[in-house]
């Protein structure tokens, strides 16, 4: 006890010794130092960086008093404004028209503001304003019109801080394609390969090999040859072909070139059969001035075609050390795992000169940069850096940094799983889903064919690290570069053997720059700033200047490429009912998901009637932060189907042929009878000599066909059933079997059917008159009075309302009339959620299909950009409809903003408007006539938007033939006081 006591006492008058001779003083503005004391070897500050809204420099004053030292510095420190991480997921990357667009937003903070959605003319079809996060994540979507343009849309966000992030999908007329083709050949031929390996694969999404054949092609157009050779037929496409090269290839002489202190050595060396070649030099008699190696091939002549090198470059630095003490950490074989521990190896060489007499030990301090642990301190890809350093007694700095390849880890650990990697169609399945307590998570299932017909990028830990706006901390800003002078000495103190220059009396030393290695670049390299008295820029040659002006200190600072090694480059469940199959989303899951306290939930799911590969993913937000889990997969898959092969859309009354392919993946082969359901909607016929009883053996697939012609508009259904039945007959050699289960698969798909020609819309009047055939008993009249104009859409609101489509006139005739009906029902009390609902669904919808028709100048025309212009009633029409649409759907102002210019540009030094373009449906201009006409329903479209300077050019020349009615009404609603006063009216 009383020895435990007398070491407290030591350490106590230890650290009371240290307060003595040293006095410390940190200032950083007005931020307070909290100091943590780690016995009598260092001491950290801990400090709260202020906030910014603007990128700032800061200044950090460190001040530090000993009994025979002294440290009074100032250090320059950048502070970034923080950024938000944002991202934009969608439930697929391809749509088709008519589809709803589902998306979510992820901010890692809570408030957010407008995003925006635009077509492919850059036409914002859809805004939501002032949205709040869930946990940082907010879902939305948005109905498309099935006559939205095809094209590339972009949904762009905006948060408080006017960050912007964008994400693109298509839309696209497609039908999904059922297997991929992957191709296996070296990007690279060795000078020792005498052949070559070729590997075609062609697998379904459900993953079984697609039986057929492959035709491929091998071609070489380099340096004037050309060799090709076609493969033959392959019943199981996924298979192997090696050919011989046609032109052999050699091992490539090598010179490799080191020039140092004004000296140059050369070596020929011969590469391997890794086309690597190694080498080796002394190094005993090399200065501390850099040294350049150079390697190039040596062309060969003496065969018809070669390989060309470009020559390679490579620069080697000597480390500087004033004892000629080094310390070097050693590269991790592999990568470094998240939440484990990791061994770094050092080695060194302290001279004895550099210690105390009797010193038997030396204290070696490191800094670990991570990015688990100190995720917003340290922010890297897939890099974790490690600092090691020691200050000798003799005052001089020793260090080391190297970066150790990590694994991408995130702070919220989140994975995914399904409850079995297959199943039924139709059958029950669970989800497992891990993550923080409290998380959300965003949970998306999308079919395996929609990410092979529109590829996207992997949403995963190193992605998200991706966004962050440092991605690797390394060298300085230019703005908080501190350009102190390196320490000058005589090129006799530096380089052995050299002669004193002879001075004159008019020139003065300056430092002469040559990028050397010291601690001073170990710490900038990776970013971390130093405030020492210690020996740690290496000295450089001073040079003779007859200007009193020095050189700017430029130093590349960087000891190593942060991707590791210094290298030479060159440039350059329950068991599924038996049922129809026929729901086949192409997004199964798109689900917003809480995880409660334990951490865990199971989400039961029913698989879709899919036979495909279900590709899932998951991200989860939380306090704790934000999670991606590992992508995972739930094949869909029977042993016995059949598939229907079916056209995006088809014409009425067209013939095609339908294609039924059933596949038996049963270990037996079994006789299948297949039949096509029969329909009002369609007329089949049995193609020329098909049967529809066939054997299919095990691993294989047959194909039936039919003729068939479409008889009605819409959404056709085709109903295929595959029974396997009981046969006496062989199959091959092969006995008939029966299986036990299912043994029966029925299918049904829809396909559009369109109107053959163009759709169009006629109206005709006509006079009824009873004739005397009729007995007045018999005849029935009903006459309806109402008190206003607007009476008759009460009894015909579903003829009134209706989904606008057609050219641009025709759309307009359709489009305009569901915006009055709205204004009506709306003034009279009249509106039922049901009707607004439908009427908004065809304002949305009209409103899309219009903007196809739009001008790049911001006129309108029947037919777009296929007719020479626009026309100038049409686009004062679709102006003022999109200006009475604004109070129910979304209108992006610049559509009517460029609609006005473009009519304002038509105006006449009279102040009408210029008729402009052809109008087909000429009667929808009702009483529009002539140039006075048509300038005064501009001219009335143009107040109800609050235009003015154009309306007065307008209104000018009204005087003269006011007495027109219609020119008489605009006037009286003009709210211009002055000149209703000199109208007299």
């Amino acid at each position: 006890m009383f020895l435990l006591l007398l070491l407290l006492l030591l350490l106590l008058l230890l650290l009371l010794l240290l307060f003595y001779f040293f006095k410390f003083t940190i200032v950083f503005k007005s931020a307070v130092c909290k100091w943590i004391y780690t016995l009598n070897i260092f001491l950290i500050c801990i400090f709260q960086v202020p906030v910014v809204t603007v990128e700032s420099v800061a200044s950090v004053d460190v001040a530090i008093q000993g009994a025979k030292t002294s440290l009074n510095k100032i250090t320059k420190i950048l502070i970034n404004p923080p950024q938000n991480l944002l991202f934009i997921q969608s439930d697929k990357p391809i749509y088709k028209p008519g589809q709803t667009i589902k998306f979510r937003i992820v901010s890692l903070d809570s408030n957010f503001l407008p995003h925006n959605q635009v077509d492919p003319y850059s036409n914002r079809i859809g805004q939501w304003l002032n949205r709040t996060t869930r946990i940082g994540i907010l879902d939305l979507s948005h109905s498309m019109s099935p006559e939205a343009s095809q094209g590339y849309y972009t949904i762009t966000a905006w948060d408080d801080k006017n960050q912007q992030i964008s994400h693109g999908f298509e839309m696209k007329e497609y039908v999904l394609p059922k297997y991929e083709v992957n191709i296996d050949f070296p990007t690279i031929i060795t000078t020792q390969d005498k052949e070559v390996t070729l590997k075609v694969c062609a697998k379904y999404t459900y993953g079984k090999p697609v039986l057929g054949s492959v035709n491929a092609e091998v071609c070489s157009q380099s340096y004037g040859y050309y060799w090709r050779r076609p493969l033959p037929d392959m019943d199981n496409v996924c298979k192997k072909y090696s050919m011989t090269v046609r032109y052999p290839l050699h091992t490539q002489n090598l010179i490799v070139y080191v020039h140092y202190d004004d000296k140059s050595i050369n070596v020929t060396l011969t590469t391997d059969i890794n086309g690597t070649a190694h080498f080796s030099f002394n190094t005993s008699d090399w200065s501390e001035k850099p040294v350049q190696l150079q390697v190039r091939g040596v062309e060969r002549t003496d065969f018809e075609a070669f390989r060309y090198y470009p020559s390679g470059y490579h620069y080697v630095r000597p480390f500087h050390s004033k004892s000629k003490s080094f310390l070097m950490l050693t590269k991790a074989p592999e990568k470094l795992s998240c939440n484990s521990d990791a061994t770094v190896m050092a080695s060194y060489i302290i001279q004895g000169s550099a210690l105390r007499t009797g010193q038997k030990t030396l204290d070696f301090f490191y800094i670990v940069c991570l990015t688990l642990t100190l995720f917003f301190i340290c922010p890297s890809i897939a890099w974790s850096f490690v600092v090691v350093y020691t200050v000798l007694p003799n005052g001089e700095a020793v260090a080391d940094s190297m970066n150790f390849p990590t694994e991408e880890c995130l702070p919220n650990k989140v994975s995914l799983k399904f409850s079995s990697p297959t199943a039924l169609p139709g059958e029950r399945t669970s989800l497992n889903l891990k993550a923080s307590p409290g998380s959300l998570c965003s949970v998306r299932a999308i079919d395996q064919s929609v990410l092979l017909l529109r590829p996207e990028a992997e949403l995963d830990a190193a992605s998200v690290l991706r966004m962050l706006p440092v991605q690797i901390s390394s060298g300085y800003p230019y703005n908080v570069e501190e350009w102190e002078s390196n320490p000058c000495r005589h090129p006799w103190e530096i380089v052995p053997f050299a002669e004193p220059a002879r001075r004159k009396r008019s020139r003065m030393f300056y430092p002469y720059y040559d990028n050397k290695n010291d601690v001073y670049n170990i710490f900038r390299g990776v970013g971390i700033r130093i405030t020492t008295n210690s020996d740690v820029k290496a000295p450089v040659v001073c040079r003779y200047y007859e200007t009193m002006f020095k050189e700017a200190a430029v130093d590349d600072g960087l000891r190593r490429d942060f991707d590791g090694p210094e290298i030479g480059f060159a440039s350059e469940v329950s068991k599924p009912a038996k049922k129809i199959r026929k729901f086949f989303p192409e997004t199964w899951i798109w689900d917003l998901i809480p995880v409660g306290r334990s951490g865990s939930v199971d989400v039961a799911k029913i698989v879709p009637d899919t036979i495909t590969k279900w590709a899932a993913g998951a991200f989860c937000t939380s306090p704790v932060g934000f999670g991606v889990a590992p992508k995972t997969d739930l094949t869909a898959f029977k042993p016995f189907f059949v598939s229907l092969t079916l056209p995006y859309s088809l014409i009425r009354e067209e013939t095609f042929t339908l294609k039924a392919s059933v596949f038996n993946y049963l270990p037996k082969c079994i006789m299948v009878k297949v039949t096509l359901a029969d329909s009002p909607q369609f007329t089949a016929q049995p193609c020329r000599g098909c049967t529809y009883t066939q054997c299919v053996c095990s691993e294989e697939s047959k194909t039936f066909q039919w003729i068939i012609t479409p008889s009605v508009l819409g959404k056709v259904n085709f109903t295929v059933r595959a029974e396997a039945v009981q046969s006496r007959e062989l199959c091959g050699n092969e006995v008939v079997t029966l299986p036990d289960r299912g043994r029966t698969d029925t299918v049904m798909h829809s396909v559009l059917v369109e109107a053959e020609g163009t759709k169009q819309s006629i109206t005709q009047n006509e006079l009824i008159c009873l004739t005397v055939l009729f007995n007045h008993t018999d005849a029935y009249m009903a006459l309806w009075s109402v008190g206003d104009l607007m009476g008759r859409a009460l009894r015909n609101i579903g003829d009134l309302l209706a989904m606008p489509y057609g050219c641009g006139e025709q759309n307009m005739l359709l489009f305009a009339p569901n915006i009055y009906i709205l204004q009506y029902l709306e003034s009279t009390g009249q509106l039922t959620p049901w009707i607004k609902d439908r009427a908004i669904n065809f304002l949305e919808s009209g409103y899309q299909r219009e903007l196809t028709y739009k001008h790049y100048d911001g006129s309108y025309s029947a037919f777009g950009s296929s007719d020479p212009s626009g026309n100038t009633w049409l686009t004062a029409f679709v102006m003022k409809s999109f200006g009475g649409a604004r109070q129910y759907i979304f209108i992006d102002q610049d559509n009517i903003d460029q609609a006005k210019e473009w009519l304002e540009r038509q105006q006449l030094d009279n102040g009408c408007f210029a008729s402009v373009g052809r109008l087909i449906h000429t009667e929808m201009m009702g009483g529009v006539s002539n140039e006075v006409t048509l300038s005064a329903y501009i001219t009335a479209a143009l107040l109800e938007l609050g235009v003015q300077r154009t309306v007065s050019k307008t209104l000018f020349m009204a005087p003269k033939r006011w007495k027109q009615t219609l020119i008489k009404s605009l006037v009286c609603s003009v709210r211009i006081p002055w000149w209703r006063e000199a109208l007299h009216v």
